[in-house]
């Protein structure tokens, strides 16, 4: 969930931004990496969760239609919130996966 007032529908995100996500790549959510947990909102059992690395690696690549959506976390889950959170979207408006974005070129994995 965002915090009203914060969306913005179609965010930009440049060559080499990193990201991250507590959780498998087939969610749809990712944050900046090193976001702090408590600004994410999630549900408390992510925190044992695996946490992946992303970059983005050619914004050209996202999918025709699809769109990258920033907002800040509504505070949820005894959680503060207030992290800076992007949300995959692909036509009708549909959450898509990480998993898609890589697939595309758009993302890719950052090994340790």
């Amino acid at each position: 969930y965002a915090i009203p007032g914060t969306v913005i529908p179609d965010a930009n995100l440049a060559a080499g931004t990193e990201l991250g996500r507590f959780g498998p790549p087939s969610g749809s959510y990712l944050a900046p990496d090193g976001t702090p947990f408590a600004q994410l909102s999630l549900p408390p059992k992510s925190a044992s969760s695996p946490y992946f690395r992303y970059v983005v690696d050619d914004p050209t690549m996202l999918p025709p239609g699809w769109q990258i959506e920033q907002s800040r976390a509504a505070p949820w889950f005894h959680q503060p919130g207030g992290g800076t959170q992007y949300r995959i979207i692909a036509p009708p408006g549909k959450d898509a996966s990480v998993d898609a974005l890589i697939e595309s070129g758009y993302l890719k994995v950052v090994r340790k």
